[in-house]
């Protein structure tokens, strides 16, 4: 039987910016270490931030990052909401490592519009006007035809009156 070896304690280290501008991509990274302080390289964090949704909390995962041979790993998260953001790293242990977890707050200042609202069918050089002329001249020949039909089905009506009663 070959021995069973304990996962060794680590520490997870969060660096970013303290600030950043809405819209602004700002670099987060995380550095994993082991119990004497050398990096742990080839270790997956995953960062992740916390949401809620109609009520309801949880979380967004923003990225995952392999550490390098220095233990970092780097993720570029752009803030899209202007208020303070939780950023957190996870590593989830391994059979070298326990799991460790560290967090970061970033104030996110600005006003900017990040997001375009466009909605309706967009067709390059079709005009609104145009195309209410169009849908109008559509309509106006099923009435015209439906005008015509009543008035075909009412002389059909006549004569075939007027053959009976002769």
């Amino acid at each position: 039987a070959s021995p069973a070896w304990a996962a060794g304690p680590v520490t997870l280290e969060l660096l970013a910016p303290e600030q950043v501008r809405l819209g602004d991509q700002a670099s987060v990274t995380a550095i994993l270490r082991d119990g004497t302080g050398a990096p742990a390289p080839g270790a997956t964090i995953v960062f992740w931030s916390p949401a809620s949704f109609l009520s309801v909390g949880g979380s967004i995962e923003l990225g995952r990052a392999t550490t390098d041979a220095q233990g970092k790993a780097t993720l570029l998260y752009q803030a899209r909401t202007e208020e303070k953001a939780s950023l957190n790293a996870y590593f989830p242990g391994d059979s070298r490592y326990e799991p460790a977890s560290a967090t970061v707050e970033l104030m996110v200042e600005g006003s900017a519009q990040l997001y375009q609202s466009t909605a309706g069918v967009q067709v390059p050089g079709l005009g609104v006007w145009l195309l209410v002329g169009i849908l109008g001249g559509v309509w106006s020949t099923y009435l015209a035809v439906m005008v015509f039909l009543t008035l075909i089905a009412r002389e059909g009506s006549k004569a075939s009156a007027e053959a009976k009663s002769a």
